[in-house]
């Protein structure tokens, strides 16, 4: 009878851990799903973040074209408009005054002296304008380079703008324009040269 009963407990036993090692095993090959919900929220997580530095990463090289490129179209249309200058002052001293149409004028010896016209003067102001402000709107961080870059192509836009209009916009007196245009063409030829020191060689 004592010998019955030790089988019927043993053989109990022996159930009762078969089922225990199932659940485990069972357990352990079913992780916790909130556990799983959260392995995944992680690697979602880290591929957004990776995404984003990688879309947001300065190119500096890129920059540096786009910057060449503006300072060349600025210089080169600063040299036209130091040129419209000139043949205005000439225009106005032997006029005696200003006259409504010395714009005018400057225009039309332009286009006899070159190959530039009225057009092509303010469609590269226009195409000048929208590269300064593709230039100004980039995001450089803390690049200490690209922040000179940025120094240079602000003072050459400035110079190049008021020049600009002082030479379509000519007002006061013969010498207070003549004195204007020189210092504008001072302040240009100064963000030229700043810019040349940081820009590729290739470019200049």
């Amino acid at each position: 009878m004592k010998k019955s009963i030790l089988a019927i407990l043993i053989a109990a036993l022996v159930l009762t851990f078969c089922a225990c090692g199932s659940a485990t095993a069972d357990s352990a090959a079913q992780p916790d799903s909130a556990a799983q919900e959260t392995a995944k929220e992680a690697e979602v997580n880290a591929t957004i973040e990776e995404a984003t530095v990688e879309t947001d990463k300065f190119d500096l090289d890129a920059y540096k074209e786009s910057a060449s490129n503006f300072r060349s179209e600025a210089y080169a249309a600063s040299v036209i408009l130091a040129n419209m200058a000139n043949y205005e002052n000439n225009y106005w001293k032997a006029a005696g005054s200003l006259s409504d149409g010395i714009v005018a004028a400057a225009y039309k010896w332009l286009a006899q002296n070159s190959d530039e016209s009225q057009e092509t003067v303010e469609t590269d102001n226009e195409d000048i304008r929208t590269a300064y402000k593709d230039l100004i709107l980039t995001d450089f961080g803390d690049n200490a380079e690209a922040a000179e870059i940025d120094t240079g192509v602000r003072a050459l836009y400035d110079g190049y703008s008021e020049l600009y209009n002082t030479v379509l916009n000519p007002s006061g007196s013969r010498g207070h324009f003549a004195s204007n245009v020189s210092d504008l063409i001072s302040e240009i030829q100064s963000a030229n040269d700043d810019l040349l020191l940081f820009l590729p060689e290739e470019a200049q």
